[in-house]
């Protein structure tokens, strides 16, 4: 989130300035450094779900449910981080209603797809309904990021 707000900034100066190459620029880099952090995320969360839900409690059935979270989670950070620095780049670009749409629709998504997934994987499945549907949100900021509309957007 700190990172996405640097990103909103520098976009929105840099197209201030007209120079929406820099701003574009900006908004990848700072996506890069995202994606690292969400990198550092992901080693844990995948290696050892277990140990870090064990820091919260000992009941080993709450931590297999909240192991089994924290290695699906674990598994798209590195995507999320594009979803919530895009997404904040486009904000500083003023750019806000097409991120909001994909962003609300596939997080409403989850509600039916976690009642088709329960029965079938349990909360297994729920989890991974989570997951995929915040690899999706960040597939569909990139493509946003990437069309360029963004770039003349007036705030």
């Amino acid at each position: 989130v700190g990172i996405g707000l640097a990103a909103e900034t520098v976009v929105g100066q840099n197209l201030g300035a007209r120079q929406p190459q820099r701003a574009r620029t900006g908004g990848w880099i700072a996506t890069g450094l995202g994606a690292l952090v969400g990198l550092a995320v992901t080693i844990p969360f995948v290696l050892v779900p277990d140990l870090l839900a064990g820091i919260f409690t000992h009941d080993t059935t709450v931590i297999r449910a909240a192991a089994g979270y924290i290695r699906a989670v674990g598994t798209v950070q590195i995507v999320m981080a594009f979803e919530v620095v895009l997404e904040a780049a486009m904000s500083g670009a003023g750019y806000t209603f097409y991120p909001m749409v994909w962003i609300v629709t596939l997080s409403g998504l989850r509600i039916p797809a976690a009642i088709w997934a329960a029965p079938r994987f349990g909360l297994q499945g729920v989890w991974w309904v989570l997951a995929i549907t915040m690899l999706l949100r960040g597939v569909a900021l990139t493509a946003l990021w990437t069309w360029g509309k963004w770039s003349r957007a007036r705030a």
